[in-house]
Formats: C-alpha cells, structure tokens, sequence
C-alpha cells in the first residue's frame, strides 16, 4: 500500500524524518518495503536550462532541419532542430550537452555535440513531451518570454515532489488501510515524546443539515451491516483542485473529477470505501439486495458480467446501479453532465465481498479493504467528511435527510487486561503511565483498573484485536521489540524428546544424507491445479476444494506431491537445468467418509542424465535413485524387503515396500508427455512418520572380527516371478547365527534355462565373533538353505 509522506504529515504535530517514519512503522508491524521519490515531472531536468532562440536559418543537407543559434544566458549555442514551429524570438526548453532525456517507454540517452547531416549540434530543443510536462509532442514548447535565458527548467514549472512509503500491509491490519490509521500507528509509537500528538482530519461537526426530505433506502440483506448517505444537489462536476490532484497522482490514482475524486481521497485517508451516484438515474431511491437468477450489470469499464445469487447489489427499483463494494456500473456514474449525487458510505460482509470479487475477478480499492473488513461504527464519520470536501470543491446543498440504516449495531470489544500476565508473557515490566500512555496511542480506552487489572474497550476498526494475548501482542508492538531485553534464566532441558524434536531430528539428517548424494531440497505449494491432480487419477472422490481459491490455478489441497515435482522438473528443464535432482518434505490432504486425512511424505525425483565430469560416466537414472534409497534405509537401521508394484496411477514400473509405506518407480509416458520432459523421469515416495517409527536408535560401535569369514555360491534354477528379495526373506527366517549376508550377483535367462525361469547365482557370508568356523558348520548352514530353496521355492541346483 502507498503511502504519501507529506499526506502523513498533515497528521502529526511535529514533523519527522522519513528515515525515522520508515524505521518506527517497520518496528511496529507495518513492514516498509520501499521509499520512492515522486515528482509531476516524469524526467530528470538535470541540465534542462531556458534559451532563446536568437536565428534561424536552413539546414543546407537536409530540407526538414533548421540551424538555429541559441542563447542560455553565458554563450550562445549552435544546435540542429526538426521542430515545425521552431522561430526566431521563442523562449525554449534547451537540453545541454551531458543532460538525459527519457520520453516515456523509450530507453533514455545523454546529449552528446554531434553532427547531423554535416553541421555541428550543441543540445537539443525539446518538446513538453520530452520535458515530462504532457504528451504534446507535436513541437517545441514555448515558455513565458519573462524566464531569464540560462535559468534552470526546473524553476519554471509547478513541480509537486513527494516521498511515496511502499508498506507490505498484513491481512489483519484493516486500522492501516487509510493514512490516518498509518499515522495513528506512528503517533503511538511515540508514545515516549510527549511533543507529538495526531491531528484528525478537518472537522466535520460544522456541516449543518436542515433539509427535511427524505432518500429512500431498503436494505434487504443481512450482508449489509450498515448503510449511511445522503443527497447533494446543484454541484457542479469540475476538475479537481491542484493540490488533490497532486495528492491522488502521488500514490498512483489518476484524477477524473472533484465528486470522484474527494471519495477517493478520503477512502484512501480513513481507509473506508464511498461511491458517488448519479441521483437523477436513481429510480424511487435505493434498494440494497442479492442478484436475481441470470441477473447481469454492466461496469464501469464496459463489461457485461453475469451476477450469481450470492452477489449483493445496489440497486434502485429498476435495475442494478452497482456491485456492492466492488465496482460500478456505467449507468449510475457521476459524469460532466452530473448535477445531482448521491453518497454511499456502507459497510459489508467481508464474507460477501471477497466471494463476489474472486469468481468474478475483480480486485478494486474498495473490495480491497471491505474484504478485510471495515468498522461499522465509523460510516457516517466518513460521510460527514467526504461531504465536507465535496462542498469545498464543487458547491451544492444537502439535500435529504442523513440515511442511516443500522440494522444491528455492533459493540466495541471489551476485553480484560492484565498487566502482570503481560509481564510473565513479554518477560518486562512496563510502568502504569507508560501502559496508559500506549493504551492512548492506540485508541483503547479503559474503562476500570484496579491495581494491575483493566477493563479495556477496543474500537471495532482493530477486528483482530479481540483476545487479551491480543492486547498484549498490541501493547509490545508499540512498546518495541527492539526495546525488550530478554531474561537472563538457565534454559530447560526436557528429559524426553518430543515427535517435534524427533521429526526435526531425522528431516536433518536426511535432509543432509541426500545433499551429499547431489539432491537438492525444494518447497512447493499445497493447493495445486485440480486438472493436474486429474491427470493421476480420474476421481475427484478424495480432493479437498477451496471455497475461495486466491485462482483458478490453485483451487484443491494436493493428494499427492507427485504433481508438485512434476512442475518442479519441468520448470527447471525449460531454464536447461540437465542435472534435475530433488527431494520435499510435504503433506497431501484427502477427504473420506471418516473426515480429513493429513500425511507428511519424503518424495525424491530425477531426470534421467549422464555425468557430464571427463573422468566418470555414471549415469542418473532408476538404479541410482534405488541405491540411493537404500542407502538411507540403511543408514536409519530399518529392515526392508523389496517387492514388484502391483499397479500405480504414476508409475509404468516400479517396487515398493508395502504400496502406503514406500514406492520406487518409473513414471508414466503419459505423464511426462503431458508435462513435456524429454528424459524419464523417476520418482520415490516414502511415508514420512513410517520412516521416523522404525528407524533404529544410533548405532553402537562393533570390533571387526578377529576370524576369518567364508563365502559360498550357488547357482539355482527357479520361476521367473520369484523376486530375490522373496528368497532373501525367507533364507532370513531361517535365523542360522553365522549368515552374515545374501546377496545376488549375477542373473541369467533365456537359452538353455527353460521357458519362465531363470538362474540366480548367490552369495553367502558367514562368519563367527567368537571362533574360526569349520567345514561342518560351514556345510550345516548351507544344507538347511539349500533345503529350503528346493522345498519353498523348487529350486534347482545348477
């Protein structure tokens, strides 16, 4: 939100620095992301001074230029120009040698002394356009022949400068949303000087209404929470004053007439929206109401838009006059013609307006801050106010009655203070003139303490302060975080570890594992496309969607992190990144008959690449991630079989331990086609709360056997669907005490093994701690494998 530093002055009894403006606000909550310089004149007048232009003579190469000899007050000037009404006698904007000149879009560029088309050129003769003045840029401009030759241009124009505060609003700052809440805030984080104090805006008690007609208004809708206004008649609809032009252009608005404008002016002070009509297309009053089925509007910017049952309307009884809170329509607005307004100074449903505006689209000042919330309590203030200025500048008479309709009054929050509480909270103590003093700046009012109790009343534009922690968040913020030196206290130890702990605990260790194996960490959004959660699975069964999606391209909590990586790859390809490595810790999110599911998962992807380093050619593909998996398996001590992937919604081919623990695979063709990856891609998803279960405590340090091991192979013939890890399973239930390990290395089908099956050939380790072993134990241990192999699995020796 921007914000005019000398707007914000008008407000404060002492001036302060914008430096220090920029820090307090910073320190208090209202973030300051930039501080702009602002000028009416869009370019840089360096080296911009007035000439005269003494002759004129034709260019002898070219029929379009004329030399001209100027004079700048210390010399005269010999200087090329294509201008049409370029003459003897003018008083004319020179840009010297050295001086810039920007021309809106265009790149800027330093006056050099050249030649054009054989003659020698000293500046340049320059156009409004070419000054920032206007966009005239159909010759040269002529100043007032009173202007002294040499002075700077700068001098010769009105120029409104400003510093313009760029401040990074938070959602439940609705008291910020105008400069006097800004400068409310400021004000009482000076709570420690007692020379600076707010100024309210000009006083609106003196406006003195004696008319007795009465505007009609019916509110029809519970998402109107209070609707002010009134009739002003005989105005006449001008441009603005220079001074509220200049205020308007500092933050960006564009000046359109006195009537919008003053609305504009004090939404943007107060931070409450107002809308001016046009009172004589104003049928029998108004009528506040839901949109009728197939109900359109057409707004001001020329659009028919469709209007839905929920979408609340102003109205009068003929046709709609606007979107409430959002935007207006073309046929109620306030034009050159316009002698007669109505004001509009309302306040609605949060709710209402921030539906209305997401599915149609929209984002305006106004439903900016209705969706945020406004105070209720404060519409006819702004009203009186608004009226002041449109009086001021465009005349009038009121001519009606105030309207206020308030179907259900909303009362201020009262809240219980305790100062002793926000000491054991804050770990400092304030003294009661200091906690007063800040109660004051911030416009709480107390209305009872007894010793360090308060009752509190917070004015309804503070809707997030409504809880004692609240307060406490208030009173600290002001005070100064910055301010608050922290105890000096022991820290506390738990004597057992909490899941946080332990989860935080082994997200860092594998977060460490798999950078060292060239992975690399990222974060995606939860809620993703829900077309792109359809491409894994065809059921919208399980999506969980948002009521009010901040787009279309986010509306439904992800089911699955498959999605998120896919995007990842992909965005990542099209930047030519070709070593595509990572991993993300995440939740997906489903909906059952039994409620909502929350599952944190460990997902790893890579597209399939090749070491580009001269002295290796590894490759990065299905096998490297597999190892990969291992080896953090390992690492965690977790007991693992592998099995073949049944059937997947994202992978062509794959293993998995248990399909809800752990899954490996390829993904499909189809999927990658749809997300344009050249190479395959691979992808692993583990269960993020089995892994942190069954992980083993730190391993303990074990000797390396003083005696020798021994290894044995054979060679078996078996069926083709029997996977190793099936048979290193079950030769691991065997518990034989000297079997080390089982391992497969090498597997052979095809000729000369039959048709479904295959040869495996495997290795044994076995070893004793205590001993040398003997042949007959060695025999013993093979006998039983070699029996279990033939009567489980019919294995064949070879």
């Amino acid at each position: 939100m921007k914000i005019s530093y000398k707007w914000l002055l008008d407000y404060l009894s002492k001036k302060i620095d914008i430096n220090q403006v920029s820090e307090r606000l910073t320190a208090s909550g209202l973030e300051v992301s930039n501080i702009e310089h602002y000028s009416t004149l869009s370019s840089d007048l360096s080296g911009y001074v007035v000439g005269e232009i003494k002759s004129v003579q034709p260019h002898p190469n070219a029929d379009k230029l004329k030399l001209t000899s100027v004079d700048i007050g210390e010399r005269a000037l010999s200087i090329v120009c294509g201008a049409p009404n370029v003459k003897e006698g003018q008083k004319v904007a020179v840009a010297t040698i050295g001086s810039t000149v920007s021309v809106k879009d265009n790149p800027p560029f330093k006056i050099k002394k050249a030649k054009l088309r054989g003659e020698v050129s000293e500046g340049m003769l320059c156009s409004a356009l070419e000054l920032g003045v206007s966009d005239d840029n159909s010759g040269l401009i002529e100043l007032d022949q009173s202007f002294e030759n040499g002075m700077p241009i700068s001098e010769c124009f009105d120029n409104y400068t400003d510093q313009i505060i760029d401040i990074d609003l938070t959602p439940n700052r609705t008291d910020a949303m105008g400069h006097f809440g800004v400068a409310r805030d400021l004000v009482a984080t000076c709570f420690r000087e007692k020379d600076i104090s707010l100024i309210p805006p000009k006083k609106t008690n003196s406006i003195k209404n004696n008319a007795s007609d009465v505007f009609s208004v019916e509110v029809n809708s519970k998402d109107c929470l209070r609707y002010s206004g009134v009739l002003i008649t005989e105005v006449e609809v001008k441009p603005s004053d220079k001074w509220l032009k200049n205020r308007l252009k500092a933050i960006g608005l564009n000046p359109i007439n006195n009537i919008v404008d003053a609305t504009n002016y004090v939404m943007h002070e107060l931070g409450q929206p107002l809308h001016a009509f046009d009172a004589d297309h104003i049928q029998n009053g108004i009528i506040v109401r839901k949109a009728k089925p197939k109900e359109s509007i057409v707004t001001l910017d020329g659009e028919s838009r469709s209007l839905s049952k929920d979408d609340l309307l102003i109205c009068d009884h003929q046709k709609p006059l606007c979107i409430a809170g959002v935007f207006g329509s073309v046929n109620s607005g306030v034009g050159p013609d316009t002698k007669n307004i109505f004001i509009e100074s309302a306040c609605f449903s949060p709710v209402s307006i921030r539906k209305t505006a997401k599915r149609l689209g929209l984002s305006t000042d106004a439903s900016y801050r209705y969706e945020r919330g406004c105070d209720p309590n404060g519409t006819m203030e702004v009203l009186q106010r608004v009226v002041t200025l449109i009086l001021d500048s465009a005349g009038g008479h009121i001519s009606s009655q105030w309207v206020d309709v308030y179907p259900k009054k909303a009362e201020k929050h009262k809240i219980r203070f305790s100062k002793h509480k926000y000491e054991s909270l804050m770990g400092h103590s304030l003294t009661e003139q200091e906690l007063l003093s800040i109660f004051k700046g911030l416009d709480i009012e107390v209305l009872e303490s007894n010793q360090d109790q308060y009752q509190l009343e917070v004015p309804l534009y503070r809707a997030d302060v409504i809880r004692e922690v609240d307060v406490i968040e208030e009173v600290a913020r002001i005070y100064g975080f910055d301010h608050i030196t922290p105890p000096k206290v022991g820290r506390l130890f738990s004597a057992t570890e909490s899941k946080a702990d332990i989860d935080l605990a082994t997200e860092r260790k594998i977060t460490s594992f798999l950078r060292s194996r060239g992975f690399m960490q990222c974060m995606t959004n939860s809620l993703v496309n829900q077309d792109l959660q359809l491409t894994l699975k065809d059921s919208q069964e399980h999506h969980i969607k948002m009521q009010n999606p901040l787009s279309a391209e986010l509306n439904v909590l992800r089911d699955t992190l498959v999605v998120s990586q896919l995007q990842t790859l992909q965005y990542n390809q099209n930047r030519n990144n070709k070593r595509a490595q990572f991993f993300e810790f995440g939740k997906t999110y489903k909906s059952t008959p039994e409620g909502f599911i929350e599952k944190k998962w460990l997902i790893l992807s890579l597209s399939e690449h090749q070491s580009e380093h001269w002295n290796s050619d590894q490759r990065f593909d299905f096998y490297y991630l597999k190892a990969t998996i291992e080896d953090l398996l390992d690492s965690f001590g977790i007991d693992y079989a592998f099995s073949k992937m049944e059937s997947s919604d994202a992978f062509d081919a794959g293993i998995q331990i248990d399909q809800e623990k752990l899954s490996l695979g390829t993904l499909k063709k189809e999927l990658q086609k749809k997300h344009d990856l050249t190479h395959p891609v691979y992808m692993a998803q583990i269960d993020f709360n089995w892994l942190v279960n069954n992980r083993r405590k730190a391993p303990k340090y074990q000797p390396i056997s003083k005696f020798m091991s021994a290894e044995r192979d054979l060679a078996i013939l078996i069926d083709e669907s029997i996977a190793f890890d099936t048979l290193k399973e079950s030769i691991s239930s065997l518990n034989i005490p000297i079997l080390n390990a089982v391992s497969v290395f090498d597997v052979y089908t095809g000729k000369g093994v039959g048709a479904n099956k295959k040869s495996y050939a495997l290795r044994f380790t076995l070893s004793d701690h205590t001993q040398t072993l003997s042949e007959k134990q060695i025999n013993g241990a093979m006998s039983k494998i070699t029996k279990l192999l033939e009567d489980k699995f019919n294995a064949q020796l070879r």
